[in-house]
C-alpha cells in the first residue's frame, strides 16, 4: 500500500494523519433515451490488447473566464483531431470547473464516445469526519481544481478512484485501471494498465510539495497489492507545474523512479524550425507561458510520466509532434463575447486611456471589482465597458498526447 511522504515540505508542514482517503467512484455512459449520464455497466467494452497503440491526451483546460466556450471550443478541436468515432483513446483534464463539466457533458461527441469518470470535485475528500483517519488537514481555505478521464467506449475500466495528495490547494490523483488481455484467451485477465492524471501544487512557494505529491503518484501507479490484477504498467498526465529548471529531475529520485516520455524516448533531433514553431519552444517541448495575457518565460509544465513495460509510439493525428511527444492546442482561439474597457481617466491634468481588458458579460462591473486592499481604485471611477466580440486562448497550456503499447 501507498502512504504519504513527509520530506521536502517547506514550512509550514501539512498535518499527517495515516493513510491516503481513497474515493471511489463510479464511471459513467451517456443514455440518449433517459437523457441523462447513467452509471457505466460495461457491457460491451473489452480489455486491451497488448502490442495494440492507446492514445492518451492530456490537457490543462484552464480555470479562467469563458469556461464553456472555451471548453466546448476544446472538445470541438480533439473531434477534429480524434474522429467522429473515437476508439482506443483515453483524453486526461485538468483544472477547469463547474461550468466546464457542464460543456464537457452536454458535447454530443462526448456522449456519443465516452466513458466519463465522474461529475463531481473532489472536495468530499478534504472534509474532517470524525470516524475516518485523514491525510492531511488544509492549512489554508483551497479550491478544488476538478480532473476528469473521458476513456473511450471500447475500453473496460475496472477500478476507478481518487486519492488525496498533501497539498494547500485540493490537489489529488485521479486513476483508473484497464484490464489487459490474457495471452490465454480461456482465462479471465489477470494484468492491468494504471493510468493517472493530476495538477501538482501550483507555485513556486509550493515547490517543497510537488516531490511529496510525485512520490505517492509513483506509489500509486506501482501498487503492488490490486487484486484480482496485478500492475503491467502504469503513466500519469497532467500539469506538473515545473516552475523550476531542477524540477525537471524530480522524477529521477529514488522515492519516485519515473520515467519522462520527453527525456527517455529517443527518436531523430529535432527538425529545422519554421519561425512559428520556435515562437512556440517546440524543441523544448514547452506547454506553457505562450498564450495568457502577459506573456510568461516557455516552460514544459505537462508531462507524462511511466512505469513497467510500455512502449511510446508517435502519433499521426497531430501537427506538431517531437520526439514521440505531440503538443496540441497552438495558437488555438475562440470567439466569446465579452465587455472592453473603454474610455480614459485623469491623473493630476495628464488624460491616460485604459488598458484594453476584456470581460465576460457577467462579470461584477462596479467600482469594487477594481479595487483590492493593497491597491485601490485611484480614480473617479470605472472604466466605460463596452460589449464586443473578442478572440480569447482556448487553454494557457498547451495540450500532450502520445500513444503507448502494452509489451
Amino acid at each position: 500500500m501507498w502512504f504519504h511522504s513527509k520530506s521536502h515540505l517547506r514550512q509550514p508542514k501539512p498535518n499527517q494523519q495515516g493513510l491516503p482517503n481513497l474515493q471511489s467512484l463510479q464511471p459513467r455512459v451517456y443514455r440518449p433515451d433517459l437523457k441523462t449520464w447513467d452509471v457505466s455497466q460495461g457491457a460491451s467494452q473489452q480489455c486491451l490488447e497488448r502490442g495494440c497503440a492507446l492514445r492518451i491526451v492530456s490537457w490543462n483546460i484552464g480555470s479562467g473566464f469563458w469556461a464553456t466556450e472555451r471548453t466546448t471550443a476544446a472538445m470541438r478541436y480533439l473531434k477534429n483531431n480524434l474522429g467522429n468515432e473515437t476508439k482506443s483513446t483515453v483524453i486526461m483534464l485538468q483544472d477547469f470547473i463547474h461550468k466546464s463539466v457542464q460543456a464537457i457533458l452536454n458535447d454530443r461527441w462526448v456522449q456519443q464516445n465516452f466513458t466519463v469518470t465522474n461529475v463531481d470535485d473532489a472536495q468530499g475528500m478534504f472534509v474532517d469526519e470524525a470516524d475516518k483517519v485523514l491525510t492531511f488537514k488544509m492549512i489554508r481555505p483551497a479550491k478544488h481544481p476538478l480532473t476528469m478521464m473521458l476513456v473511450s467506449k471500447d475500453i473496460s475500466i475496472e477500478k476507478c478512484f481518487r486519492v488525496p495528495l498533501i497539498t494547500e490547494m485540493g490537489r489529488h490523483a485521479l486513476v483508473i485501471d484497464i484490464p489487459i488481455k490474457n495471452e490465454d484467451l480461456s482465462q479471465p485477465a489477470k494484468q492491468c494498465l494504471r493510468l493517472c492524471t493530476t495538477q501538482l501544487e501550483s507555485h513556486y512557494d509550493e515547490k517543497g510539495y510537488r516531490p511529496s505529491q510525485l512520490a505517492l503518484i509513483s506509489s500509486i501507479l506501482k501498487e503492488k497489492s490490486t487484486s484480482p490484477y496485478k500492475i503491467a504498467a502504469g503513466i500519469v498526465g497532467g500539469n506538473m507545474n515545473a516552475l523550476d529548471k531542477t524540477e525537471h529531475e524530480f522524477h529521477k529520485r529514488e522515492d519516485v523512479g519515473l520515467r519522462d516520455v520527453w527525456l527517455s524516448h529517443s527518436l531523430p533531433p529535432v527538425p529545422k524550425l519554421k519561425p512559428i514553431e520556435k515562437k512556440y519552444g517546440r524543441a523544448k517541448g514547452n506547454t506553457f507561458g505562450y498564450q495568457s495575457i502577459k506573456r510568461q518565460e516557455g516552460m514544459r509544465s505537462d508531462k507524462f510520466f511511466y512505469t513497467g513495460r510500455l512502449e511510446v509510439v508517435p502519433l499521426e493525428e497531430f501537427d506538431d509532434s517531437t520526439r514521440g511527444l505531440s503538443r496540441l492546442g497552438l495558437g488555438l482561439k475562440t470567439e466569446v463575447d465579452a465587455l472592453k474597457t473603454a474610455g480614459y481617466f485623469k491623473q493630476g491634468k495628464i488624460a491616460t486611456k485604459f488598458r484594453d481588458v476584456y470581460l465576460p458579460l457577467d462579470i461584477h462591473t462596479s467600482r469594487d471589482h477594481y479595487t483590492s486592499p493593497d491597491r485601490p481604485w485611484p480614480y473617479e471611477r470605472p472604466p466605460k465597458l463596452l460589449r464586443v466580440k473578442h478572440e480569447c486562448w482556448v487553454s494557457e497550456h498547451f495540450g500532450i498526447a502520445v500513444g503507448i503499447k502494452v509489451k
